[in-house]
């Protein structure tokens, strides 16, 4: 049965710019598709992640746009293979029978006209039904004669015959009541066919509650589909009346009042489908597929974590949300974007050791690797951040990060990651290295020629067989000639 409640357009609780597709009643929270990804290859409903109860499925009302923008979309759709099929079909058979219905065989031919109304009434309610459930294209033409539905002429028959009843008593109270009694109905006419279509139940679309539901959940909106369906139920009595007026002959007049009858009731029907699509949530018709927008995993692990991290920590819960990035983390060691919200997450609310442990021996190996200029960024930052930090642990990515910060204007910072490296790392074959880096540093950028000739000097002593021999020695000979030149310019 259609839903009471009634709502606006609703939105994401935690991003209010993302219309809401799921809702967690007992939380009093909307979430949108932004906070609940689904996985394309293990599609599951999703659960709250505050109470972890299975979400309820709003659909694809609050992604709808309001009728009146799609109005091209609903003439187009007219005009789709399925109809002009229909269209086809539906005049043939009619403009045949009524040819010939004055003749033997009356009942029998009074018979099948009948059951070719029933027949478009079935595809007009089916293209109804189709458009409710978002589908853009348009029903084939053998929906008209698959399946059940045919019932729905009859039901649609003891609803004029029960409102014209209706009209007839009014009429025992004066003019002015039959005018506002055939007002009133003439108004709730198309919820009535919309509740009978969706319900499948001629005492449901008779029930003066689902009625003003339907009316009230739509709001004016109703009344501009009302007047919309008003002006487009005229055209082909407009129509008939102006080929008329040309003395067009009485065959080709019935066959363009079919074809134009049947197509502008096609764009009724649609335009009647797409105002429930709109307007699902408060009608209690969920349509949409939810699996449709999932992910594949790769990319469902980090959104996955990131909804659930900002959501845990706009609850003031950052425990589980440094334990949704974690777990992420684990599954995909070398994405940059989860490791940067977790870096982020733990400076602002991690303990030190935290921050300092993950930023040393992961954020930053990772963004030496991939992104160099960015690791010199983040490393400043989380000094300024933290104070004095400990130098990497490894001495490839101490000596990387080191060459880094030199190269992008930050000596000093550099040179701190190199003082006593011999001691930090004694098994490292590339400490040479480091320290002719370090000397040429001093030298050049820090006019600290001292300091530049004791690190020389100590590889001089302790690796005599190193490579970096060689540019010691030039490196020597370049101060020594700077030197002099010094003393006498």
């Amino acid at each position: 049965m259609l839903s009471s409640t009634m709502r606006d357009k609703q939105f994401c609780h935690y991003h209010h710019e993302y219309p809401a597709t799921w809702q967690c009643e007992p939380c009093n929270r909307l979430f949108g598709d932004c906070c609940m990804p689904i996985n394309l290859d293990n599609p599951k409903e999703p659960r709250c992640p505050l109470c972890h109860r299975e979400l309820a499925y709003l659909g694809a009302a609050n992604n709808a746009q309001p009728f009146w923008e799609r109005i091209p979309f609903f003439f187009g759709y007219a005009l789709q293979k399925g109809p002009l099929l229909f269209y086809l079909i539906a005049t043939i058979v009619v403009v045949a029978l009524t040819a010939t219905i004055v003749s033997p065989f009356f009942l029998a031919k009074l018979l099948l006209l009948l059951l070719g109304v029933c027949a478009i009434t079935k595809y007009l309610c089916t293209v109804l039904i189709a458009v409710s459930e978002g589908e853009t294209e348009a029903p084939p033409v053998s929906q008209m004669f698959r399946g059940e539905g045919f019932w729905v002429y009859i039901k649609i028959l003891i609803l004029f015959i029960v409102l014209s009843i209706v009209l007839w008593l009014s009429s025992t109270l004066g003019p002015l009541v039959v005018f506002l009694v055939g007002l009133l109905l003439t108004l709730a006419f198309p919820a009535m066919i919309i509740v009978l279509t969706l319900e499948d139940s001629l005492i449901a679309a008779l029930n003066p509650r689902n009625i003003i539901t339907m009316i009230g959940a739509m709001g004016w909106h109703y009344l501009i589909l009302w007047a919309f369906l008003f002006i487009i139920m005229q055209s082909p009595g407009l129509l008939v009346y102006l080929l008329a007026s040309a003395h067009i002959p009485v065959y080709v007049l019935i066959v363009a009042f079919c074809l134009v009858f049947l197509y502008f009731y096609v764009v009724m029907f649609s335009m009647m489908g797409y105002a429930v699509y709109q307007h699902q949530g408060a009608l209690g018709h969920v349509a949409g597929d939810w699996t449709e927008a999932g992910l594949e995993e790769n990319e469902y692990i980090p959104n996955k974590a990131r909804a659930l991290s900002e959501i845990y920590a706009r609850e003031g819960r950052h425990e589980d949300a440094l334990d949704a990035l974690k777990e992420a983390i684990k599954a995909q060691p070398k994405n940059m974007a989860l490791h940067e919200r977790y870096h982020r997450l733990l400076l602002a609310h991690g303990t030190l050791e935290q921050s300092q442990a993950h930023l040393m021996r992961a954020y930053l190996p990772l963004l030496l690797s991939k992104a160099p200029a960015r690791a010199v960024e983040v490393y400043l930052a989380a000094k300024k951040k933290m104070g004095d930090i400990p130098a990497p642990p490894h001495p490839m990515i101490c000596e990387t990060l080191a060459l880094e910060l030199i190269q992008k204007g930050h000596p000093a910072e550099g040179l701190q990651l190199t003082q006593n490296f011999h001691q930090r790392f004694p098994d490292y074959p590339h400490t040479p290295r480091v320290y002719l880096m370090a000397a040429k540093t001093l030298a050049y950028l820090q006019r600290d020629t001292d300091t530049a000739y004791q690190l020389m000097t100590y590889i001089r002593q302790h690796y005599p067989k190193s490579p970096q021999i060689v540019e010691v020695n030039a490196l020597e000979v370049a101060l020594g000639r700077h030197a002099l030149k010094t003393v006498n310019p």
